[in-house]
C-alpha cells in the first residue's frame, strides 16, 4: 500500500529561492557557513574539489592570484562570496546551494536550509513593499501634476464649458461674462479666479485646461491682449488644437473697436456694443459656449407635433325646396374631419358673415337648376307665376338668414343683378340653339 500521510512543507519553503541573490543573506547566515567552510578538509569530494573553502574558489574559477590574499584573510568564506556577488551579477541563493552539494557539503546544507528560506521571505517581503511604496509615490506625482484648479480631485478632474482668455487690463469685462455665464447654467475657468498657487509652470497649466478640459476658448480681444505674445502664442495653439480635432474651439470677442490681427479676421466676432434687437451679446456668447446635443431637424419635428389641430369647416346651402325628413337626414351626418398628425380632435364649423349680394347669387344659382328641371323646354323662358314663386322663395329665404329684404335685392334690379340675368338669358338661348 501506498502511504498517504501528507509531508509537510513550510510555507516559506515556497519561496523561489533563484529570484533571491547573495545579498540577502542575513549576518547569522554568513556566521554559520564562514564557521563550517573556514577550516580546512583533507578529504576532497568525488570530483575532486575540496570540501571547504578552497572549493568554492575552485567551483567559481576565481582569479588564481587571490589565493595568497584568501590564504591570509580571517573570513576566507565571506571573502569569496563577496567575490562571487560582485564578478557575476545575477548569483543567488540556489546557485550556492547546487555548489555546496558540488563540493560535497551535505550537512552545510542541511543546517544552513532554514536560514535561507527566511533570509528569502524577509528580503522578498522588503521588494514587494518597497515597489509598492515606490508606486504609491509615483501615481501620487502623477495625480498631482494634474489637480490644477481650484475644482480637481485626485478622483475627479474638473471640465469647463469656456476658459476666458484676456489681458490683465480687462479683467472686468472678463468678470462680467464669467458672471453672465455662470447664471445661464455654464461652467467657466477664468485664470485669477480657478488656477491653483504654487503650480510651476503657469502656461503648461493653462495649455492643458485650453486643450483637455475646456470645450471653447473665449477670447477677448483688446489693444492690451494683442501685445502679449502669451496670448499671441494660446490663440495660435487654439487654433492649431480645432484644425487637428476639427472642431470649433476659439470664440473672438471684442468690445472696443479697434484692427484684428491677421489670423482672427475670418472669425465671426462677437461685438459687445452691437447688441439691439436683431443681435444681442449675451444670448450669441450663450449659443456659441454651448455644444448642442440634438439635431435643428430633429427640434423642427417636436415643434410640428405641437402646432394644434387645424379643422376646415364645411358650409353648406340648404334648399327651399328640400323636405324635413332629408333635413334630418342631413344633420345627423357628421361632418368631415381634417386632422394633423395624430390628434383626433372634432372640427368645429365656423359661422361666417355673408354679404347680401353673395346669399342673393346663390339663391339665384338654386332657383335657375330648379326652373330648368321644371321646363319642358329649353327655349321657353319663366312665365310670371314662377317669377312670383321665385320672388317669394326670396323673401322666405332672406328671412330666415335675417337679411334685409329690400326691393332691390329681391327683383335684381341693381346693376350686378341685372348684369347676372342676362348672362343667364344668353346661356338660355345658346343652349336652345345648340338643341
Amino acid at each position: 500500500m501506498v502511504n498517504s500521510t501528507p509531508v509537510e512543507v513550510s510555507l516559506n519553503e515556497c519561496v523561489d529561492l533563484s529570484k533571491v541573490p547573495l545579498g540577502a543573506l542575513n549576518y547569522k547566515t554568513y556566521e554559520l557557513l564562514s564557521a563550517l567552510l573556514n577550516r580546512k578538509k583533507i578529504f576532497k569530494s568525488e570530483d575532486g574539489y575540496y570540501r571547504d573553502w578552497r572549493g568554492l574558489f575552485q567551483v567559481l574559477k576565481l582569479d588564481n592570484y587571490l589565493v595568497a590574499e584568501l590564504e591570509n584573510h580571517n573570513n576566507p568564506t565571506k571573502r569569496v562570496l563577496d567575490l562571487w556577488e560582485n564578478s557575476l551579477k545575477g548569483a543567488n541563493l540556489k546557485d550556492l546551494q547546487n555548489v555546496l552539494g558540488l563540493i560535497d557539503r551535505w550537512d552545510v546544507l542541511d543546517d544552513s536550509n532554514k536560514l535561507f528560506y527566511d533570509d528569502a521571505e524577509k528580503f522578498l517581503s522588503k521588494t514587494a513593499k518597497q515597489v509598492s511604496t515606490d508606486q504609491l509615490e509615483e501615481t501620487s506625482i502623477g495625480a498631482d501634476e494634474d489637480i490644477i484648479t481650484k475644482d480637481d480631485t485626485r478622483q475627479n478632474k474638473q471640465f469647463y464649458d469656456a476658459f476666458i482668455l484676456f489681458a490683465d487690463a480687462d479683467i472686468e469685462f472678463a468678470t462680467k461674462i464669467m458672471e453672465r455665464m455662470e447664471e445661464r447654467k455654464l461652467k467657466i475657468c477664468i485664470k485669477d479666479r480657478d488656477l491653483l498657487a504654487g503650480i510651476t509652470f503657469e502656461h503648461e497649466a493653462i495649455i492643458k485646461l485650453i486643450s483637455e478640459r475646456c470645450r471653447r476658448l473665449v477670447v477677448v480681444i483688446s489693444r492690451e491682449f494683442l501685445k502679449s505674445p502669451l496670448n499671441n502664442f494660446f490663440v495660435m495653439y487654439a487654433q492649431a488644437l480645432q484644425i487637428e480635432q476639427k472642431k470649433r474651439k476659439i470664440i473672438p470677442c471684442v468690445y472696443e473697436r479697434l484692427e484684428l490681427p491677421a489670423n482672427l479676421k475670418f472669425y465671426f466676432i462677437l461685438d459687445y456694443k452691437r447688441s439691439n434687437k436683431l443681435y444681442n451679446f449675451w444670448d450669441k456668447l450663450e449659443d456659441a459656449i454651448k455644444v448642442r446635443t440634438d439635431s435643428p431637424v430633429t427640434e423642427i419635428k417636436n415643434q410640428s407635433k405641437a402646432i394644434e389641430t387645424v379643422s376646415i369647416p364645411k358650409i353648406t346651402v340648404e334648399d327651399a325646396n328640400e323636405s324635413s325628413a332629408d333635413k334630418v337626414d342631413r344633420t345627423q351626418t357628421k361632418p368631415e374631419q381634417l386632422t394633423t398628425g395624430t390628434s383626433h380632435s372634432v372640427s368645429q364649423p365656423i359661422k361666417k358673415s355673408l354679404s347680401s349680394w353673395d346669399v342673393s347669387n346663390a339663391l339665384n344659382r338654386v332657383l335657375t337648376s330648379k326652373s330648368k328641371n321644371a321646363s319642358s323646354s329649353t327655349s321657353e323662358l319663366p312665365t310670371g307665376a314662377e317669377n312670383s314663386d321665385q320672388e317669394l322663395k326670396k323673401v322666405k329665404w332672406y328671412s330666415k338668414l335675417g337679411l334685409s329684404s329690400s326691393k332691390s335685392s329681391l327683383d335684381g334690379t341693381g346693376e350686378k343683378s341685372e348684369k347676372k340675368k342676362t348672362k343667364w338669358y344668353k346661356t338660355s338661348k345658346k343652349i336652345a340653339t345648340a338643341m
